[in-house]
């Protein structure tokens, strides 16, 4: 299998100086830790970390270009539920494969006995997959088409906070859980840890209720400034930009 080295960059707002090692470091780990899961590195594999004030980056040498495809099997549901009398599938079945995204015939599921019962296993090989194509798949959902800093246009230019679009106390539980998992696991997670950290002090400030980007108010606190943009003119530099598309 062909391998070569890889050099990702990330674009970043102004990053605090002192925290600017971790940071980095942590960009470099949560990408080769990625990697690493699903066998696009090598035992020889070497990751480098760099940082400057406004932008991340990682260089990993001996990067696969398609990962290893790899067995799986999937325990479905017990026969007598999977196939009627007949042995044709059964809705329920049916159902358990679609939300799998699997077409396969029914007749060429395993059956296996699990110590209590009949159960239909659906087995084979996962094909790799080529990190461009990952990268595609990734660009061109929602999050992946909209660009960085098109998100700063709805809370922190406006300085609007409420009502909640997704409130900070449901936000600071996705997180908290995300970062107890990566520390069960083993899995550095120093960027998601600072995000905690400034969440639980928005939290104390009692903004459990308000927009979970109310947390940037925190940062604006400590830089002594105060943001808040007409809506107005947010929307015209806005559609600016799309007529500017347009017209490219």
């Amino acid at each position: 299998m062909t391998a070569a080295s890889l050099l990702v960059e990330l674009n970043t707002e102004e990053l605090p100086p002192k925290a600017l090692q971790a940071l980095s470091e942590a960009f470099a780990a949560g990408i080769a830790q990625g990697l690493r899961a699903r066998g696009f590195l090598a035992a020889e594999s070497r990751v480098g970390a760099f940082g400057a004030p406004r932008r991340l980056a990682v260089h990993i040498t001996q990067v696969a270009a398609r990962s290893p495809d790899a067995p799986f099997r999937q325990k479905l549901v017990p026969m007598a539920i999977g196939l009627d009398g007949q042995g044709n599938a059964t809705p329920a079945l049916l159902k358990k494969l679609s939300a799998l995204g699997a077409n396969v015939d029914h007749r060429q599921l395993l059956r296996e006995h699990d110590g209590k019962q009949e159960v239909l296993v659906y087995a084979g090989v996962k094909a790799g997959v080529d990190p461009l194509s990952l990268w595609k798949a990734v660009r061109q959902g929602f999050a992946g088409r909209r660009r960085t800093f098109d998100g700063l246009a709805e809370q922190f230019l406006p300085g609007k906070f409420d009502p909640a679009s997704f409130s900070l106390r449901l936000a600071h539980k996705d997180v908290a859980l995300a970062t107890s998992l990566g520390r069960e696991f083993k899995v550095p997670m120093r960027l998601s840890n600072i995000t905690l950290e400034e969440m639980t002090e928005a939290m104390n400030r009692g903004w459990g209720e308000r927009d979970s980007r109310v947390s940037m108010l925190l940062q604006e606190e400590r830089a002594g400034v105060e943001i808040h943009e007409p809506e107005d003119a947010i929307r015209q530099v806005l559609e600016l930009e799309i007529q500017s598309t347009r017209k490219g």
